[in-house]
C-alpha cells in the first residue's frame, strides 16, 4: 500500500522517473522497454538534481548477495527520495514478493507476470491517465529504439 496519496505525487511540476536496473541483459531489456512505455505515457527521466516522482527498481535474484544488494539499493533510494513512489519489479519481486512487500521503503511490488498492467498501476498511483500498453509491446520492446549506453540492442527471445 502506498504511503502517499496520488494528490501528493501531483505536487511535482513534471512527473519524472528514475530507473535502477540490477542483473542480466534480460533485465536491462525489460527496464528499457518499461522506460520507453513511461516516456510514451508522459513521464520523463528525472534530470540531474531533480527529485523523481517515481523510482523503479528492476531486481535480480541470482544469488543471496544479489538479493542483499537489491535491498540495500531500495533502502538507499527511499532515503534519497522519500516522496517518490518506489516500485520494485523483476525477478526478486516475482520470487520474494512477500518479503519485499514487508519492507517499509517499498510502495509497490510487481513481479514479472502481467507486466503490461504495471504501467497502468503506476500511472494510477501517480494520479495520471494513460493509454496503456499491450503485453507484446512491453514484453518484446516494440518501438524500442535502443538501450541507453549500449551500441547494440538485445533481442529478447524468452522469459525465464
Amino acid at each position: 500500500m502506498s504511503r502517499l496519496s496520488p494528490c501528493q505525487f501531483s505536487a511535482f511540476k513534471r512527473p519524472g522517473f528514475l530507473l535502477q536496473t540490477l542483473g542480466c541483459k534480460v533485465n536491462q531489456f525489460d527496464a528499457a522497454s518499461l522506460a520507453q512505455a513511461l516516456r510514451d505515457s508522459g513521464l520523463d527521466p528525472a534530470g540531474e538534481g531533480e527529485p523523481p516522482s517515481l523510482v523503479l527498481v528492476q531486481t535480480c535474484t541470482v544469488t543471496s548477495s544479489t538479493d542483499r544488494q537489491n535491498r540495500q539499493l531500495i533502502r538507499s533510494l527511499r532515503a534519497r527520495y522519500p516522496r517518490a513512489l518506489l516500485v520494485v519489479t523483476g525477478c526478486q519481486a516475482e520470487v520474494y514478493k512477500e518479503a519485499l512487500e514487508g519492507m517499509p521503503e517499498v510502495d509497490l511490488v510487481w513481479g514479472n507476470k502481467h507486466r503490461e498492467k504495471l504501467l497502468q498501476e503506476i500511472l494510477a498511483r501517480l494520479g495520471m491517465k494513460g493509454g496503456g500498453i499491450s503485453e507484446e509491446e512491453l514484453s518484446w520492446g516494440e518501438e524500442l529504439a535502443g538501450l541507453p549506453g549500449r551500441t547494440r540492442a538485445f533481442l529478447k527471445v524468452q522469459d525465464g
